[in-house]
């Protein structure tokens, strides 16, 4: 039967009158149940209040609605009184405290008492901590960039510390980008998407708005340089120049000088004992004379083999150096004690991807017939095509006090080797210098006179390795400047 509910017992009994009744519970006699009926009520005693659940601790933000929460058992009716840092809070009576749009003035030590006709029993304390949610003020933003590019995505976000930063991309968490800096090297096309950051902190997380990183193509660039032409010591020295270009960065760059290696490639008459002089606008930087014996051996083999080069032989007479430069012009000395001969002179870029780069060779020599024209190498590589400005020059070089210059250069530009891109004789014809003047001055090229017979030409070159020969008219011979410049 249910606690709380009423029974009655009954009796019938026969005999003599009158008839006496005891009741008894368990064999003792129940006072005043003298009756052929007894009515019993089942009741429970009454206990005191115990809390069953505790209201919980809480760190929020400032602005946030707070409800605490405390479970109880016991016999009912119940009071309830919630106290901060033990002060009674007015109208604080019920079951749970409701604090709305809380402020640092909130923060404190909450605890309830609760009361029943027979006790009372306090919770633990729940501790409310009010601070500042994670705010973004400076989100990240969206770049676009080349293949082979460093990024940075940054932001900058206020709140109660400690504060910790998860980047994501697409969607997804990255691995170990937990700072408010994202760095991204050398990108590929894979890094390409959309990038976001959460902030969070003890009371709350921020998520910033997106960032879009696009990764396009490599700009196509020049990376290598050579120049080809007969050569020996004095006057017969085989100047190349070449120019590193870029804010800052300096380019680790391979410069090669053969002459006995080229033998294998079924060239005759080549320099026997090359030596390789570098200068920034006539400081002497470093030379080189038999590369094998040089201490940066190792180092120029391995390079040489990382930038395509054909490999030299360590006991090969050919020079070499492997130098990191700042931005700026160069010039290469190539000489023999050992008499004249073909030699060919070489830069390649070490650096890829790379701030700096290559922007333009040019070389002076003396222009023979047969094997001793005067040849410049370079390739280009990347995704999209080159626009590159070559000249062959000889009567101009005469105001700069050159003599025996060569007197009508002609000029051929090949592609691998042997398919013809371009040629030019006399380089104001038809309209050149309407066209080529302007270039001229964009690349920073010294002017040329109309009506005078040197060469040059634009081209627009898809990625690939490209020679441009100068030979004179008529099998002429005399000096000669061959430049080939970037056209930005």
């Amino acid at each position: 039967m249910p606690v709380g509910q009423s029974v009655t017992f009954t009796v019938v009994a026969s005999g003599t009158a009158p008839l006496t009744y005891q009741w008894r519970k368990d064999g003792t006699a129940i006072g005043g149940a003298t009756s052929s009926a007894a009515s019993l009520t089942v009741t429970t005693p009454a206990t005191a209040p115990a809390i069953t659940a505790q209201p919980s601790d809480q760190t929020v933000g400032v602005g946030t609605n707070v409800t605490l929460r405390v479970g109880v058992s016991g016999t009912a009716p119940f009071t309830f009184q919630w106290r901060k840092n033990g002060a009674a809070i007015a109208g604080a009576t019920g079951d749970t405290l409701t604090l709305p749009l809380v402020t640092a003035a909130s923060a404190g030590s909450y605890t309830v008492l609760v009361t029943n006709a027979v006790g009372s029993a306090t919770s633990a304390v729940a501790v409310l901590a009010v601070i500042d949610l994670p705010r973004i003020t400076t989100p990240p933003v969206d770049q676009a960039v080349a293949v082979g590019s460093n990024v940075v995505f940054t932001v900058v976000a206020s709140g109660t510390a400690p504060l910790r930063y998860q980047w994501s991309k697409d969607g997804r968490a990255i691995a170990g980008a937990v700072n408010a800096t994202l760095a991204l090297t050398a990108v590929t096309d894979a890094d390409a998407g959309i990038y976001s950051v959460a902030v969070t902190n003890a009371a709350s997380t921020e998520t910033s708005r997106t960032a879009t990183l696009v990764v396009s193509p490599a700009a196509s660039k020049i990376v290598n340089l050579s120049v080809r032409s007969g050569a020996g010591a004095g006057n017969e020295t085989l100047i190349v120049g070449f120019v590193v270009a870029g804010q800052g960065a300096a380019k680790p760059v391979l410069v090669r000088g053969i002459g006995p290696s080229l033998a294998q490639f079924g060239v005759t008459g080549v320099m026997a004992d090359p030596e390789l002089t570098l200068y920034r606008e006539s400081i002497f930087i470093q030379s080189n004379d038999d590369w094998g014996m040089s201490a940066l051996a190792d180092q120029i083999a391995a390079t040489s083999a990382a930038t395509g080069a054909f490999p030299l032989g360590r006991a090969s007479k050919d020079a070499a150096l492997r130098v990191v430069l700042q931005p700026g012009s160069y010039t290469v000395n190539m000489s023999s004690r050992a008499g004249t001969g073909i030699a060919l002179v070489e830069a390649y870029d070490a650096d890829i991807p790379a701030l700096t780069r290559l922007v333009n060779v040019s070389a002076r020599s003396f222009v023979d017939r047969g094997a001793g024209v005067l040849i410049v190498g370079f390739a280009i590589q990347g995704n999209t095509t080159k626009t590159v400005l070559v000249r062959g020059i000889g009567p101009a070089l005469a105001p700069f006090g050159v003599s025996g210059t060569l007197v009508d250069p002609q000029l051929v530009l090949f592609k691998e080797g042997s398919e013809v891109v371009a040629t030019n004789d006399d380089w104001w014809r038809g309209g050149g210098a309407l066209a080529l003047a302007p270039v001229f001055s964009a690349v920073g090229a010294f002017s040329l006179v109309s009506g005078l017979a040197d060469a040059a030409l634009i081209a627009t070159l898809p990625p690939g390795s490209y020679t441009a020969q100068v030979k004179g008219a008529g099998d002429s011979t005399g000096v000669a400047l061959i430049e080939v410049y970037e056209v930005p």
